[in-house]
Parts: structure tokens; C-alpha cells; sequence
């Protein structure tokens, strides 16, 4: 491939991804209001899948929120963590 026509094919993307990144921003603006206004932190992750799969986890929170296929309920799941002291070996 023509390092013209490389060049030509970056900028396309470029012009789609620029188009995405205006549909999306003020959604993500709205969540990073959402958390601000939570007790859960204001960092998370949301992650999509093309399976129809969905996470959405404030960080540090122990909760997420998960769709598993494109047809199931969203479910709210909070994960239970404790450190556990071991004696040290002397």
C-alpha cells in the first residue's frame, strides 16, 4: 500500500472517529456528572462488547453493573473483599 493512500485512509478515519467522539462526549459527560453526585467516587469503568455484553464499575466501590448478552436484564452485583493477615514465619 502507497504511503499516499495510507495517509488518505488515517484521515477518513480520523473525520469518523472525530464524528463518534462528538456523539459520545456529552454522554460521557453525563456519567461524569452521575458519579460526581454519587457516593460512589467519581472514576469508573464502562466497557461494551459486540456480544451485547456491559460493564459499568466505579472504581474502588465494590460495585458494577453487568448486561451479559444483548437480551438480558442489567444486573447490579457488589463484590465482597477482605484482606487476610497471615502470621509471619519465623
Amino acid at each position: 500500500m502507497s504511503k499516499e493512500k495510507k495517509i488518505s485512509e488515517m484521515e477518513n478515519k480520523k473525520e469518523q472517529f472525530v464524528a463518534l467522539a462528538k456523539e459520545v462526549y456529552p454522554l460521557i459527560e453525563q456519567i461524569r456528572e452521575a458519579l460526581a453526585k454519587s457516593p460512589f467516587g467519581e472514576s469508573a469503568s464502562i466497557s461494551i462488547s459486540t456480544d451485547g455484553y456491559m460493564e459499568f464499575r466505579p472504581y474502588d466501590s465494590g460495585w458494577r453493573l453487568n448486561r451479559y448478552h444483548c437480551d438480558s436484564t442489567p444486573v447490579a452485583q457488589y463484590e465482597y473483599q477482605e484482606k487476610i493477615v497471615l502470621e509471619e514465619e519465623k
